[in-house]
């Protein structure tokens, strides 16, 4: 990462100056650039606490210390998740073709200079159906997905491999009925899962899968996003055992060695994305308030203090 962590001491500073006491946020999926100079992430930044999710949530854009958090779309449909793609693009997750708000998605490339969207995706928002949950190789060449037939029915989902030279994608692991969170290494050397409660990984091409921890299934327990390093060898994961208050972040190696857990606290953590150099996850959290309004953090891989990056949901608490 080229920016220099030393400084992330005065961030909360920073954010605070730029807050304003009416606004309710929400700051979810962060994930780095591929040069590690910026996170990207959406957010719900309403008017008021019980009304932040009456607007649509926007992509946003910070430096790594939390500094400049600056709005990059500008719709009236939602749009969650997002990847920076190219110079002048995005990635990213909208319901604009739904018939409803959150009643389906597609995954498009949004143009910054012309504003353009242009479905990377053909599944059916109209019928409820989801494209979502997707990564991309650094070279901006392969983006995994997968389809859904509503947001949170997991029973059945299809993991497909996009090709943007061809423009074409294709199923990959079907062997799986019910596949979780895909995330594909930067260099696209591996693709990480999950399903079934258990952590899988494998080659680029869906080939040679290998378990690499199997997690109790317990009635409330779940995850809640994974993330590879680049080249593949370590994996970050949220995981809840009783409910997604509990959720915590843990890195382990791709072979199911040296699990670790990172995070150990009352709120949730969800969400862990690794910096380009693999030095670095940032996360969203719950801290300020209990609106369930989340922030962005980041963590050392190796272990240690979290800093705050955006803080903006902490007036929430002071104006329910």
């Amino acid at each position: 990462m080229n920016k220099s962590f030393v400084y992330l001491s005065i961030v909360s500073l920073f954010c605070l100056t730029f807050m304003n006491d009416v606004m309710a946020n929400d700051d979810i999926a962060p994930v780095f650039s591929d040069d590690g100079n910026y996170i990207y992430f959406y957010s719900y930044r309403g008017i008021t606490p019980g009304k932040a999710y009456d607007v649509p949530a926007q992509s946003y854009k910070m430096n790594v210390d939390g500094s400049n958090q600056t709005k990059i779309t500008s719709s009236d449909h939602r749009n969650w998740w997002v990847l920076p793609f190219h110079q002048e693009g995005l990635i990213v997750v909208s319901d604009r073709d739904a018939t409803e708000p959150f009643g389906g998605a597609n995954i498009y490339h949004h143009n910054l200079k012309d504003g353009s969207y242009e479905p990377l995706t053909n599944v059916n928002p109209k019928a409820g159906e989801w494209a979502l949950w997707f990564s991309k190789t650094e070279d901006n060449k392969s983006l995994v997905y997968l389809t859904q037939n509503a947001f949170r029915d997991y029973k059945e989902t299809k993991l497909y491999k996009y090709d943007f030279v061809t423009r074409k994608a294709k199923q990959i692991l079907k062997e799986f009925k019910s596949i979780k969170f895909p995330y594909i290494s930067r260099d696209g050397s591996h693709i990480a899962f999950v399903s079934d409660h258990k952590i899988y990984i494998a080659d680029g091409d869906g080939q040679n899968t290998i378990e690499v921890i199997s997690m109790n299934k317990e009635e409330n327990s779940s995850f809640y996003g994974i993330s590879l390093t680049n080249g593949g060898n370590k994996i970050s994961f949220s995981f809840a055992k009783d409910g997604i208050t509990s959720a915590e972040l843990y890195t382990i190696n791709s072979d199911g060695t040296n699990l670790r857990q990172l995070t150990d606290n009352n709120v949730r953590d969800t969400n862990p994305n690794w910096s380009p150099d693999n030095k670095f996850i940032a996360f969203n959290s719950v801290r300020h308030n209990n609106l369930n309004h989340n922030d962005i953090f980041i963590i050392p891989a190796a272990g240690g203090s979290e800093t705050n990056l955006t803080q903006t949901s902490i007036y929430d608490k002071n104006i329910e």
